[in-house]
């Protein structure tokens, strides 16, 4: 069974039982856990990997984070330019454009639009470090103290939690464990995310009821639950931004959409993302395109190397053995080609790893710091399996293939006859996919549209 199969089963099991039915201030519990559970059984069953990356915590530099993100909220409760119709809450993980560090799916969107004029940035530390400078700093509240104290404060109420909701934690982890097969499912494991999540939704909604926001604009719901929270409870519209490439079951979207805890809208970059597999119904989807392309116009132009004679490919950790693998055999058959390997953010290579691809000359890592729309420019061919990137490299106008072998089955077929990607489905089309010449496609347009800044507009104007 494939990743997405066994998804499929996970959802109808979930839908079977009462494991919904049990909540927190009016949300189902399991929906804070549920991401975390879904991703373990993966794994135990199918070697998904979502993070290989080492979490590095540096506690001083904790500290030091969380005391000016403390000074930042104090200015919320002391100064009246904070009070604000629209708040963004930005993907942790920041582009680096030069010197300058940027959220490539809020920041465009606020510059290429109306909400620029009256906006709010809250930034989330993406394994508690924060990157400095940033684009619209001085309008930018970074998150590390509420990060910090709500597992602080979380671990200070679990016996609380317990005494309130040992019943309820209790049954899921009943239910869950029947389902998911897992054996060590921890009682404390599940109270302390429903007091995380409870600290958290304190706090956003006394600062929600200070700031006064219209509507909210967010990047991934999984991080933001708290805040969905709040703005359900005081009726305030809230605005997900799709922030990857989404085209079958995912152990984060898929499922039953709750609009207890569920965004009002999803927000996708092009017509073709416009489908059941974000977890929302149709009719709540809107295509307002893809704001960076036409911020990325107005950014200052940086010299681009030119690789003629290597192709990028693209990694994740689900799939590091079996691109290490894939790129170790094509090497060896074309040793005059050069094969750069990008990982994911949250992908490293193990020692095992790095010794296979090091005793080849003819494939290197690269570094995965910079903006891949700035790393694509210096390839014509790229390779992976189901990546954003690869989306973005065909806006680019790049030549995209996509593995089907080797162990790979790629989400990405459904679109085999829309869109001008190279099926590599066995080793020898590798040679075939060197020849092509051409990806033009008129159906590119739906993938990364054109920004439509007057939806946004519209949204603000609503307001």
């Amino acid at each position: 069974m494939t990743e997405s199969d066994i998804l499929k089963r996970l959802i109808i099991e979930e839908y079977e039982t009462e494991i919904n039915d049990y909540k927190v201030i009016g949300i189902p519990i399991w929906r804070i856990l549920r991401f975390k559970f879904r991703t373990q059984y993966l794994k135990s069953v199918c070697g998904f990997e979502y993070q290989t990356k080492p979490l590095s915590i540096n506690i001083n530099k904790v500290l030091k984070n969380s005391l000016s993100s403390l000074i930042g909220f104090l200015k919320i409760l002391f100064s009246k330019k904070y009070r604000v119709d629209n708040l963004f809450f930005a993907f942790p993980r920041l582009q680096k454009w030069e010197d300058m560090y940027f959220d490539k799916f809020t920041d465009p969107v606020i510059s290429r639009s109306a909400l620029a004029d009256n906006f709010l940035i809250f930034q989330r530390p993406l394994g508690f470090n924060q990157f400095n400078p940033r684009l619209n700093a001085r309008r930018t509240i970074h998150t590390d103290f509420i990060e910090v104290f709500s597992r602080i404060m979380g671990i200070l109420i679990i016996p609380l939690v317990f005494l309130f909701f040992y019943y309820k934690i209790i049954n899921i982890k009943k239910t869950a464990t029947k389902i998911y097969l897992l054996p060590k499912i921890k009682l404390k494991s599940i109270a302390f995310a429903i007091s995380i999540f409870v600290v958290n939704y304190t706090i956003y909604k006394i600062l929600f009821l200070i700031i006064k926001p219209k509507q909210v604009f967010l990047v991934d719901r999984e991080i933001f639950f708290p805040v969905i929270k709040v703005c359900k409870k005081l009726g305030i519209k809230t605005y997900e931004l799709q922030h990857g490439i989404t085209v079958g079951e995912t152990p984060l979207y898929s499922g039953h959409y709750d609009p207890s805890i569920d965004p009002d809208f999803f927000l996708v970059f092009g017509d073709v993302w416009i489908g059941k597999q974000f977890g929302i119904p149709i009719e709540k989807i809107i295509n307002i395109g893809w704001a960076y392309k036409s911020m990325r116009t107005k950014l200052k132009p940086i010299n681009i190397s030119k690789y003629e004679n290597a192709v990028l490919v693209i990694s994740s950790p689900h799939i590091t053995d079996k691109i290490l693998s894939i790129t170790i055999d094509l090497a060896k058959d074309y040793p005059n080609q050069f094969f750069h390997i990008r990982l994911h953010p949250q992908e490293a290579l193990n020692n095992v790893q790095e010794k296979f691809i090091y005793n080849l000359p003819n494939i290197k890592l690269v570094d995965n710091l910079i903006d891949s729309s700035i790393a694509l420019m210096s390839y014509t061919y790229i390779i992976g399996e189901n990546s954003s990137v690869l989306y973005e490299a065909l806006s680019l106008g790049k030549l995209v293939g996509i593995l089907c072998y080797g162990g790979i089955i790629s989400e990405s077929t459904i679109f085999e006859s829309r869109l001008p990607f190279v099926y590599l489905k066995e080793r020898s089309d590798f040679k075939i996919f060197l020849q092509t010449t051409s990806s033009d496609s008129a159906e590119l347009e739906k993938v990364y549209s054109n920004f439509k800044d007057n939806i946004l507009n519209e949204i603000y104007a609503k307001k």
